[in-house]
């Protein structure tokens, strides 16, 4: 697949760029930074995969979802492709692909022109950047990794690897890593701590009569301790229940004393100083509310009493409002005859500004007498669009035959080169040989392929046939079944005879043809099935011969085919080559012919497009003539240009428009000045009536503004003298009700005093607080009693003594219940340790009475040190294997690494200059090493900057080459990777690219360094010179 032109309505910056690419392999695009280089980068990975969000709007700040639009050319295998995608909603695009030779749905096509490439692949090594180039990470993807580190190593590469990993794990595990320990080490820990147990075995019948000895001292000493946490566990109960009996008991006591100090008070009203507060408390709020509202009504009387009104008003109101709402129309108005005073002279003057900016023969009636109407602008602007069409249309199609001519000589020069390497042969004569060459071929590897079928299935045929002549004879069985029929027959026959000659005749004849049918069946049966078997193999033994007959046939072919050489297992695959040969060849050959027949057709092309462009200009010549006449019918100037035209037409017409609006507003400056003189004149005659002077010698709109003003006053008094007259009543009314209020709360209180058998309210204090003291006092007894209840019956052990709480003292019960809880916890700290000593001695006693371990001790160490001799053995033996192993190993890496790294060896010597020769992988690992001219190998890490991207430059070269082996044609896209180059490492570059382009490998390279654009001329690759960023719609080109 090929790029053969670039066209791009809106992308980024660019706006109708169109390019075209030569026939050359090879293309270099050059502009300055931010000459948009990357966006057309961008462009192109895009049409091919999908515009991406985010890089539509680049460029364009406050702009979203811009859209995206264009078209790449391909041709591939001799066929053209047009590739068109459009965004315009911030999607990926939708696709068309456009040949003559395809009917199919778009993505379908593409994807089959891009052999089902990724876009990430793509990115990685078909088309990329410095940034990616500097950064390996690119190429550790597993699809591109596969590529790089080979995807199998082989069977001696997995056999070697597998090894190499399961010594791995058998070191480990008898020699362990640094944070666990192997094999080994537990072996010596285990025959360690084993020889220490069997040394501390003996001495053990000593320590057992011990251990019983301090058994029974134990067992006394807790029985001790246990008796006398009793008796202080009794102790602490009598003490901690006098102090929880004694706080109740006195309470009670000193309840009960202050019960009898306090007076009895009987059937005193429940909450009755609450309530008589509250009603003291709302009879105080009732007579204030009262007087308030009386005083503030006389106050609204003298407000209402104080305010006057005009009579004159009153009377005319209604007349003087109607002038007064008309205000602001009178308003209006007289700003209208102020507004067209003052635009009249204003457009006085500009319409003679213009006459003399338009000349002097441009009279009042001169503008009166040119057609302004939009019937004549119509005619004028469609003459003037026909005449820049024809003239847009002709410039258009002498650039677009330029750039034909340019293409066809670019074509032709080709051709004629091709067809000087094939001599005087014609490129039909050609390929009609090469098409016999390739029936040939194809016809010898039928041949080949039929004889080996035929091998196959005589193979099979004599597998069958011997497998038919086994089955043969029949089985044991069968025989033995024939055997039983035929004596059952014989049985028979001898009972027929014995039957016919002493019973009956018939029974006779019965037995004989029963005896007579089993003979019959048993031969039936044996001749059947030898009978099936024989005729199968006379059936196989003759398509075995037939088989051999053609297989005969068939080798006679090849070997005339061979040109009477007999074929070999050695020349087994070379069929295929030839073919891929002859079908590349035939292939480059008839998109000669193509080349050919398409440039005669642009040479017919072209001398069609000359006739046209006369015609074209003819168009023109006529088209400026009807322009020129037009404006001579309407008095306007004769001129060529459009714009000039136009601007004195437009002067022209805003002059007559200045004319026809100073008419216009002189007309409606004398209606509106009548209609102010008759109001002016309606609002005298109503001041007369009223005998006001406001007179005729003041405007109307100073009048009706007195007016207003008066008016508001007049009805705004009135307002308020009426608000205060309601608002008066309204106070009384709320007096009323709160005197009313006052005289049922009063008779309330009188009876609240009398129920608690008082006369004054601090009487009815001192009773209501006397009520509350009993209560108070009973409650709390009640309470009290409940508590020494509930102690009483937590331990009915104990009984309450009324001499022992009277003597009670809580200072000395403290004392003494923090010196038992001391004593107690003394006495379980004993009881513990005790316990704890007497188990662990009965566990002693029962391990020392059941210890069967010190022969089994000895045992267990003899076969640790056994096992630890083998591991010996094998970890040594494993240490000589890692050696060879090694050995092995870097003969197999120097000998045996992927094809993408041996291509990519290739191209870094030819890069580098020769220093760096030969790229490899370690067996397993995805790691990179390069040799260089001192064999060394060095990591990635410690190359150069420089020489680091030569690395990743060469391996995506050889990728490159393995996918172009596979078919893949995808172009070779490049953006400024060789600008960290040196002078002569970026010649070996540009040299290595063109070997590339050598290969018919398409390379776009893209630069923004002057030198190396020149570098590529100097090498016969004419540069693409990127245009700068003109204005959307103008047409751009480049070179």
């Amino acid at each position: 697949m090929r790029i053969t032109g670039i066209e791009i309505e809106q992308f980024g910056v660019w706006r109708d760029l169109s390019l075209t690419l030569d026939d050359g392999q090879l293309s270099v695009f050059y502009g300055p930074n931010e000459a948009g280089k990357s966006t057309l980068m961008r462009f192109i990975r895009g049409v091919l995969y999908g515009f991406r969000e985010g890089e539509r709007s680049r460029g364009r700040r406050g702009r979203r979802h811009e859209s995206s639009v264009g078209m790449l050319t391909i041709e591939h295998e001799g066929e053209l492709y047009e590739i068109r995608r459009a965004s315009h909603d911030g999607s990926p695009g939708l696709v068309s692909v456009t040949s003559t030779g395809t009917e199919r749905p778009g993505e379908e096509v593409l994807s089959e022109l891009l052999h089902g490439t990724d876009e990430k692949l793509f990115e990685s090594v078909f088309a990329f950047g410095l940034h990616e180039l500097q950064e390996l990470a690119t190429l550790h993807e597993d699809d591109i990794a596969g590529h790089i580190y080979g995807s199998s190593l082989g069977p001696e590469g997995r056999r070697l690897l597998e090894i190499s990993r399961k010594a791995d794990r058998e070191r480990v595990r008898l020699g362990g890593k640094s944070e666990e320990s192997g094999r080994l080490q537990e072996l010596l820990e285990r025959e360690s701590g084993l020889t220490k147990a069997v040394a501390e075995a003996g001495g053990k019948l000593v320590r057992h009569r011990d251990a019983l000895a301090e058994q029974a001292s134990c067992s006394e000493n807790i029985a001790s301790l246990k008796e006398r946490q009793s008796g202080l566990h009794y102790q602490l109960r009598g003490h901690l229940f006098l102090e929880r009996a004694f706080e109740p008991w006195n309470r009670i006591r000193e309840n009960r004393a202050a019960l009898e100090a306090t007076p009895e008070v009987r059937s005193f009203p429940e909450d009755g100083l609450v309530r008589l507060d509250e009603l003291d408390s709302e009879l105080n709020s009732a007579v204030k509310c009262r007087d308030a509202l009386l005083e503030e009504a006389e106050q609204f009387h003298d407000r209402a009493e104080s305010i006057s009104l005009d009579r004159q008003i009153e009377v005319h109101a209604a007349t003087m409002q109607s002038f007064v709402d008309q205000r602001e129309w009178v308003g209006e108005l007289d700003e209208r005859v102020r507004q067209a005073q003052q635009q009249h002279s204003e457009l006085t003057v500009e319409l003679e500004r213009r006459r003399e900016a338009l000349g002097k023969e441009w009279a009042d009636q001169r503008l009166a007498a040119v057609d302004t109407s939009p019937g004549a602008h119509i005619r004028l602007v469609r003459s003037a669009r026909n005449y820049q069409r024809a003239g847009g249309r002709r410039a258009r199609f002498r650039k677009r035959y330029d750039r034909l001519s340019d293409a066809y000589q670019l074509r032709l020069a080709e051709v004629e080169h091709a067809q000087e390497q094939l001599g005087e042969q014609s490129v039909d004569d050609a390929i009609l040989e090469t098409q016999r060459r390739l029936a040939d071929v194809e016809e010898l590897a039928c041949l080949k392929i039929r004889e080996s079928e035929l091998k196959q299935r005589r193979f099979g045929i004599e597998q069958y046939l011997a497998r038919m002549e086994s089955r043969l004879p029949l089985p044991r069985w069968v025989y033995r079944m024939l055997g039983a029929f035929g004596v059952a027959g014989v049985i028979l026959a001898l009972v027929g005879v014995y039957a016919g000659l002493t019973t009956s005749v018939w029974g006779g004849l019965g037995y004989a043809f029963l005896a007579l049918t089993l003979w019959i069946g048993s031969w039936a049966l044996k001749t059947h099935f030898e009978s099936d078997v024989r005729e199968t193999i006379d059936e196989l033994e003759d398509e075995m011969f037939s088989s051999d007959a053609r297989l005969r046939e068939t080798r006679e072919a090849i070997v005339r085919f061979a040109g009477g050489k007999q074929s070999t297992d050695d020349e087994e695959g070379s069929e295929s080559v030839l073919i891929a040969e002859t079908v590349r060849r035939l292939s480059e050959l008839e998109q000669l012919a193509d080349l050919s027949r398409r440039v005669d057709g642009r040479r017919r092309r072209l001398s069609g497009m000359r006739a046209r462009f006369q015609s074209m200009q003819r168009e023109v010549n006529t088209v400026r003539q009807s322009w020129c006449e037009l404006l001579k019918q309407f008095g306007l100037p004769e001129t060529i240009r459009v714009d000039e035209a136009f601007e004195t037409w437009q002067q022209v017409v805003e002059a007559d428009a200045l004319r026809l609006q100073a008419e216009n507003v002189r007309q409606h400056l004398n209606t509106h000045a009548d209609d102010l003189q008759s109001f002016q004149r309606r609002i005298e005659e109503l001041g007369r009536r009223m005998d006001r002077e406001d007179g005729g010698e003041k405007s109307p709109l100073d009048v009706l503004k007195r007016w207003e003003t008066a008016l508001r006053d007049f009805f705004e008094g009135r307002h308020r003298r009426r608000q205060l007259e309601g608002t008066e009543q309204s106070r009384r009314n709320e007096a009323r009700v709160y005197q009313a209020s006052i005289d049922e709360i009063k008779l309330k209180r009188s009876a609240l005093l009398v129920q608690g058998g008082a006369a004054t309210a601090e009487e009815f204090g001192q009773r209501a607080l006397w009520a509350d003291e009993r209560i108070a006092l009973e409650d709390a007894i009640a309470e009290a009693n409940d508590e020494l209840e509930l102690a009483a019956r937590t331990e009915p052990e104990l009984a309450i003594v009324e001499e022992d709480l009277a003597t009670f003292n809580n200072e000395e019960n403290c004392e003494c219940i923090r010196t038992i809880n001391l004593e107690l916890e003394d006495v379980e700290l004993d009881l513990e340790c005790g316990f704890e000593q007497l188990g662990r001695l009965k566990q002693e006693i029962a391990t020392l009475e059941s210890d069967r371990t010190s022969a089994r001790l000895r045992f267990d160490r003899e076969q640790v040190r056994a096992e630890l001799r083998r591991a010996a053995v094998e970890w040594f033996g494993l240490e000589l294997a890692d050696q060879a192993f090694e050995r092995i190993r870097e003969s197999f890496e120097k000998t045996c690494q992927p094809k993408t790294l041996a291509g990519a060896s290739q191209h870094l010597e030819s890069l580098s200059c020769g220093r760096h020769r030969n790229i490899w992988t370690p067996l397993g690992k995805r790691l990179l090493y390069v040799d260089d001219e001192q064999q060394r190998s060095l990591r990635v890490e410690d190359l150069s900057g420089g020489a680091r991207e030569q690395l990743f430059l060469a391996i995506r070269m050889a990728m490159v080459d393995d996918f172009a082996a596979r078919g893949v044609e995808l172009p070779f896209v490049l953006d400024d990777v060789l600008v960290n180059f040196d002078q002569l490492r970026t010649e070996a570059a540009v040299k290595t690219l063109l070997e590339l382009v050598g290969r018919r490998q398409q390379v776009l390279f893209f630069t923004c360094h002057l030198h190396l654009a020149h570098l590529f001329e100097s090498k016969g690759v004419e540069p693409i010179w990127l245009p700068s960023h003109n204005p959307p719609m103008q047409e751009r080109r480049a070179g």
